[in-house]
Parts: structure tokens; C-alpha cells; sequence
């Protein structure tokens, strides 16, 4: 991926987070997308629910591109999903409720994010 369009995807990924209100993390596909389904109504759960792994990446590419702030909420919301909802495979993007498998190994992703933004990360 170029770093255009690597840039051109956070701007989008920033306004869809900074649109969808106080509480929730970033679904997996633009809710501003047609292919938005967060219902799973084409049987296809890429297309919406909210995944901890995609907000680590996210997390750690809006860091590293200069959107500390950004990231920061991100990370606050992600918190706030696994607070409210356990350790779970997916979420869905509109209420932050769990769902798929339950103790989902990447969902304890969000342990390096709060590592990172409480300054005890190990790595860097």
C-alpha cells in the first residue's frame, strides 16, 4: 500500500471515529460505505463488526502517523468495549455489544494499548 493511500485510509478511519459519537470504536468497514453491514445480512462479519485486532493496527499506524490524540480515543473506546462487553471475537460497531467466541486471544490486544498509553510499554 502506498503511503497515500495508507494516509488517505487514517483520514477516513479519523472521521468515521470522530463521527460515530462518544462511545464506540471504529467498525471495520466505513460506516459511511455501502458495504457497511453491520447486521451480517450478507453473512460476511468483515463488513462492520468492530475487531480489537484492526483497532491495534489502526491504533498503532494513527501513532505512528502523527495522531497520538486520536489514537489515544481510540484506545479509550476499545477499552471501553472489553469493560462493557468481555473478552469476545468481535463487537458489534453500533451498541458495543459482544459477540462470536468468547475469550478471543487478539481481543487482549487492548493490553498493549493500555500498556502504551499508561507509559509501561515494554517495547517502546
Amino acid at each position: 500500500m502506498t503511503e497515500a493511500k495508507r494516509a488517505g485510509s487514517s483520514r477516513l478511519a479519523i472521521q468515521d471515529l470522530a463521527s460515530r459519537g462518544p462511545s464506540i470504536a471504529v467498525p471495520s468497514t466505513a460506516a459511511s460505505e455501502k458495504a457497511f453491514d453491520p447486521q451480517w445480512k450478507t453473512d460476511t462479519t468483515w463488513r462492520g463488526p468492530t475487531w480489537m485486532n484492526v483497532n491495534w493496527y489502526l491504533y498503532w499506524g494513527l501513532r505512528d502517523h502523527g495522531f497520538a490524540d486520536v489514537a489515544s480515543e481510540l484506545a479509550r473506546r476499545s477499552i471501553a468495549l472489553v469493560a462493557k462487553s468481555g473478552v469476545r471475537e468481535f463487537y458489534d460497531p453500533i451498541t458495543g455489544d459482544g459477540q462470536g467466541a468468547h475469550d478471543f486471544a487478539w481481543t487482549t490486544l487492548v493490553l498493549d494499548m493500555i500498556a502504551s498509553e499508561t507509559s509501561v510499554h515494554p517495547i517502546g
